[in-house]
C-alpha cells in the first residue's frame, strides 16, 4: 500500500469542523459553506488508522493516479440506524452486537455464517 497522496485522492478534514458544535446535532449538516478546496489533507501511510468522529466534516478527494486506492471503511452506529440514501441504501449493516427490531416487509437476513 502507497502512501496516499493527492494524486490517490487522500482523505481530508474540515478545519474547525467540531463534532460538539450545535450544528452537528442534525446530521443533515447543509452542503453550502464547506468548500472541497478549505479542506486540510490527512496523509496515511501503510498500517497507519485514521480516525474521523461520525459528525465531522470529512471525506476524500477523488483518485487521479493509474492505480487504485486501498483502504477500509469501518463504522459503528446503532442498531437502528436504517440507510436511506448513499452507498450503504438498502443493504444490511454488520451487526457487532445488539438487536435491530425487522420492520414488516424487511429483507430477512441469515443470522449466522
Amino acid at each position: 500500500m502507497k502512501v496516499i497522496q493527492s494524486k490517490w485522492g487522500h482523505m481530508a478534514g474540515m478545519p474547525g469542523a467540531n463534532p460538539d458544535d450545535d450544528r452537528f446535532i442534525d446530521r443533515d449538516l447543509p452542503t453550502d459553506g464547506w468548500e472541497l478546496d478549505d479542506t486540510v489533507p490527512v496523509p496515511a501511510k501503510r498500517g497507519e488508522v485514521v480516525i474521523f468522529h461520525y459528525h465531522a466534516i470529512h471525506g476524500s478527494w477523488i483518485n487521479q493516479a493509474d492505480s487504485v486506492r486501498r483502504m477500509a471503511r469501518i463504522g459503528y452506529c446503532d442498531p437502528e440506524n436504517l440507510k436511506f440514501e448513499g452507498q450503504s441504501k438498502g443493504r444490511p449493516s454488520l451487526m457487532v452486537r445488539g438487536r435491530r427490531p425487522r420492520a414488516q416487509g424487511q429483507t430477512v437476513y441469515a443470522t449466522t455464517i
